[in-house]
């Protein structure tokens, strides 16, 4: 590719060796240790500020002037790194074709790219040119077509979602569809306006003065409805019998001009939510509706993007099966209602008789407490009734014994005293007098036990005080045994004590208790 510049300047791309510029009929060769982002470049295009701009072959862009060199790449949202053309427009925009990535416009610092998914032709854009009446046309490999440039505006500002692509191909005069291009200019702008295209068989030249815009819409017409390969016929009402799987619709739009340019778009209310851009095809496929009411709606734009916005559209009902209908669902429904109710009511039953076995439970847990309860009262009563009597018993028990001690008492003291009396006179003989002392011991003795017997409380409080003092153990039991020689010897018997008569048997206790 050769490019003469503003200033006289010729600059030469070539495949491999880099960029040669002459000036001052010096020649000046530069690669990538200069800069260059590749040695292989394919096209070069100056802009109004007198940039040059170097398309190359894998690498992107390079953008040079006299003071600096910058690069572009897919790292700076260029639709693709293999750049077939570039073009500056009147306004000073830069036009970048690239090989797959579709177009590029380069305006205010910031690339915005186009391709077939914005609606256009083809991704491969060998050449760009512009002509008198604001459309920017392009050569692919399917042909020639031309874009409004105000429509790549409005997509760049959001204000549309697609170009509208007018192409050329046989049945507009080309022989071959063909366009070459990709190491030399695929295109050229004559001086009258004509544009000038190469193709593979011959040259296709046009006139844009002579290019009308057809504005008549095309007819739409929705030919055919089959489901599951049967034809339905679409003159009545159209009822779908339930179970059916796949809908196809097949439509056509009617224009002279360019039969088959024509573009569709289509859209299955109750289904679809959008419109579905489908190009040039002629036919719509759905699978597994659901039962319901729909519209099949197509719309259709004739090769000048003159769109038909009424359309055709065919209704049909897609029938459901028994357990696909509202009055399955409310049969279903009412049945979960009552077994739910059920279910509420045999569990609140089972908890209303749980209910009534605890309330059984506690009355019965709570009448055997009470009857234990009076049980205990009762023994309490009893035992406390009982130890009144005993308490009762007890004293008068006390009370009898203090009478009776005291009944005993006075006897016994007047026997004592008499046998007092006779010991004193000296005028008994010693067989008496021993048994006058027996006597007097027998009855110290019983008085001691009366004593006893009239301190009987403080016995039961166990404060009964003993007199303790040192006892001969062997005197003790000998006094005994003379308390009961009498009785012995009546009975032909003899009591003997035998101690010895050197030791002592000295215990600490009360005489009169020990006896």
């Amino acid at each position: 590719c050769i490019l003469t510049d503003k200033k006289n300047n010729v600059w030469i791309a070539t495949t491999g060796s880099g960029l040669s510029i002459i000036k001052n009929n010096k020649r000046i060769n530069y690669t990538t240790q200069n800069g260059l982002s590749s040695d292989y470049l394919n096209v070069l295009c100056q802009d109004k500020k007198g940039n040059v701009w170097i398309g190359t072959d894998g690498a992107g862009i390079t953008v040079w002037n006299d003071s600096a060199i910058a690069q572009y790449s897919t790292a700076n949202n260029l639709p693709s790194n293999f750049i077939y053309s570039l073009y500056c427009d009147t306004e000073g925009t830069m036009w970048i074709g690239t090989f797959g990535g579709g177009v590029s416009m380069f305006k205010n610092n910031s690339f915005f790219n186009f391709s077939t998914k914005n609606g256009l032709f083809d991704d491969v854009i060998f050449q760009i040119l512009e002509d008198d009446f604001g459309r920017m046309w392009f050569t692919c490999n399917r042909g020639v077509f031309q874009v409004r440039k105000e429509d790549f505006f409005s997509v760049a500002e959001n204000k549309l979602r697609h170009v509208v692509s007018t192409s050329y191909g046989k049945e507009n005069g080309m022989s071959g569809t063909e366009c070459n291009g990709g190491t030399h200019p695929a295109g050229w702008k004559a001086a009258d306006g004509t544009m000038w295209f190469p193709t593979t068989n011959d040259i296709a030249v046009v006139n844009p003065k002579n290019i009308t815009i057809n504005h008549q819409p095309p007819l739409v017409v929705v030919e055919d409805l089959l489901v599951d390969n049967q034809v339905v016929d679409i003159a009545d009402r159209i009822l779908i019998p339930p179970g059916k799987q796949r809908y196809e619709f097949h439509y056509t739009g009617l224009s002279f001009n360019g039969p088959r340019k024509v573009k569709f778009k289509v859209k299955l209310e109750g289904y679809d939510n959008n419109w579905d851009d489908v190009g040039a095809r002629r036919a719509a496929y759905y699978s597994h509706l659901p039962p319901g009411e729909y519209t099949f709606r197509v719309l259709a734009a004739n090769s000048d993007g003159i769109w038909n916005n009424t359309g055709a559209s065919i209704s049909f009902v897609v029938q459901a099966q028994f357990y696909q209908t509202k009055t399955f669902f409310i049969f279903v429904f009412v049945i979960v209602l009552l077994f739910v109710y059920n279910l509420y009511r045999f569990r609140t039953r089972q908890i209303r008789n749980r209910h009534r076995e605890l309330e059984i439970l506690a009355a019965e847990r709570t009448k055997d407490l009470s009857k234990a309860q009076q049980q205990t009262e009762k023994l309490l009563f009893e035992s406390e009734h009982q130890k009144e009597r005993a308490e009762k018993a007890n004293s008068m028990k006390t009370q009898l014994l203090d009478i009776t001690a005291h009944d005993l008492r006075n006897p016994i003291i007047t026997i004592d005293g008499i046998a007092k009396e006779i010991l004193e006179t000296n005028s008994v003989d010693e067989k008496s007098i021993h048994l006058m002392e027996m006597i007097r011991n027998s009855t110290q003795r019983m008085i001691l036990l009366i004593s006893d017997l009239l301190n009987l409380s403080a016995i039961e409080s166990g404060q009964l005080r003993l007199k303790r003092e040192h006892v001969n153990i062997a005197e003790l039991v000998a006094l005994v045994i003379s308390g009961y020689e009498l009785q012995a010897s009546k009975k032909l018997q003899r009591i003997r004590l035998h101690a010895d008569p050197t030791a002592l048997y000295i215990v600490n206790a009360d005489t009169s208790r020990i006896q």
